[in-house]
């Protein structure tokens, strides 16, 4: 399921890389990166605050932990990527379309 995810926005990006200008391209991905976030930092905090457990066998619990922390290295880093790129992301936000060619 990962891997057909992973071609499908692989593709996308080369459409959007061909299809539009530098500045929709980069508004895209920067929205879908976003959006992944805040969609893993609230599946991550119901998961903790939930506190349900799961019926795993042990090989495959050790798995499910790697995700788990994985996935919440990722929420740091990501928070800190937002912190320091906020303004390059708030001044992409901001551009003009007929000002900005690349």
């Amino acid at each position: 399921m990962e891997l057909y995810i992973l071609i499908a926005l692989i593709f996308i990006y080369v459409i959007t890389a061909f299809a539009g200008n530098s500045l929709l391209t980069k508004r895209i991905w920067a929205l879908a990166f976003l959006a992944s976030f805040i969609l893993m930092a609230l599946s991550l905090s119901a998961l903790k605050l939930d506190g349900e457990d799961v019926m795993l066998s042990a090989g495959q619990f050790n798995w499910y932990y790697f995700l788990y922390v994985f996935s919440a290295l990722t929420v740091a880093i990501g928070a800190i990527n937002i912190w320091i790129y906020r303004r390059q992301l708030w001044q992409l936000c901001q551009k003009d379309d007929s000002v900005s060619k690349e």
